[in-house]
């Protein structure tokens, strides 16, 4: 395997040299395909494995492409390849999550699909973070001064776009699902619902609108229903001091609920519902209980 991988080093030096020739300018298709397959393609298999990516590559790997993104991006023009290898790396992250990431996620379902989402957002952020080490002098110079968007902003914008918009509504469904479960004192992984709920506000790069509108909002709709029900309930079978225990438990288990996993953003607007639902709507029925 080393004098296989020695021979692969020698012959894309071979190459690169006779590419860059007297001129020391490296033309776009072969310097490209030289960061895709010594970078992306190692990673890709390191991701795929389950394997740890600094152990697979060696410091001398990732100066020589290092080195080849350097001189692509300085280049005069019309070699300057600095924007062409921006789209390119964000075409390498997107051709990944299309092949690989996003049907592995609509395999499965429910928690299942939860698990497996967490998982491939792990992946790419570990995807992302050597994009960034690769790109280096790309990220400080070209993005800065062509004013784009960081590579870090842009592998989430290329994960919501992949990944996440296509799939939202069954992550929405089963983290609703879950919270629902709990509610009914059901025991469920805490800590992936925080983690997604992490994703989404992720999502949002840097805002919360992704987070609010697509779990927020159906989360808030989901527990006015379940309190209208069981508060229902309770009027009808609890005396006056019994109905402000339960009203009272039910509060303090929604304030756990967000502590444990949802963004503080969410607090005031679930209290606000529970005590909506289950005391101001009853109001004049258990103060007209004889025990009242």
């Amino acid at each position: 395997l080393d004098l296989y991988e020695r021979e692969v080093e020698f012959g894309w030096k071979k190459k690169m040299a006779a590419v860059t020739g007297s001129r020391g300018t490296i033309d776009l298709e072969v310097g490209w395909e030289y960061i895709h397959s010594q970078g992306f393609v190692p990673l890709e298999k390191c991701l795929d494995g389950g394997k740890e990516y600094r152990s697979t590559f060696k410091a001398n790997d990732w100066v020589q492409i290092y080195t080849t993104i350097y001189q692509m991006c300085t280049q005069r023009m019309p070699q300057n390849y600095s924007e062409e290898l921006y789209q390119r790396a964000r075409a390498a992250m997107s051709s990944y999550l299309e092949r690989v990431a996003l049907p592995s996620v609509q395999d499965l379902h429910g928690e299942f699909m939860l698990h497996e989402l967490n998982l491939r957002w792990k992946n790419h952020l570990i995807m992302v973070r050597w994009v960034k080490k690769m790109f280096d002098y790309l990220e400080r110079f070209h993005v800065k001064r062509a004013e784009k968007m960081p590579l870090q902003a842009l592998g989430s914008a290329v994960f919501f776009e992949k990944v996440f918009s296509i799939v939202k509504k069954d992550v929405r469904d089963a983290v609703l699902d879950m919270i629902d479960k709990e509610r009914h004192d059901m025991v469920v992984d805490r800590a992936l619902l925080r983690n997604i709920v992490g994703i989404y506000v992720e999502m949002g790069a840097g805002e919360l609108e992704v987070y609010k509108e697509e779990l927020e909002k159906p989360l808030l709709k989901a527990t006015a229903s379940f309190y209208e029900q069981q508060a229902a309930k309770w009027a009808s079978e609890c005396s006056f001091p019994e109905f402000l225990v339960r009203a009272e438990q039910s509060i303090d288990a929604e304030i756990a609920r967000r502590v444990a996993f949802l963004h503080a953003h969410s607090e005031e607007s679930l209290v606000r519902v529970c005590e909506t639902e289950i005391l101001v709507n009853h109001e004049s029925t258990m103060l007209a209980k004889e025990n009242s």
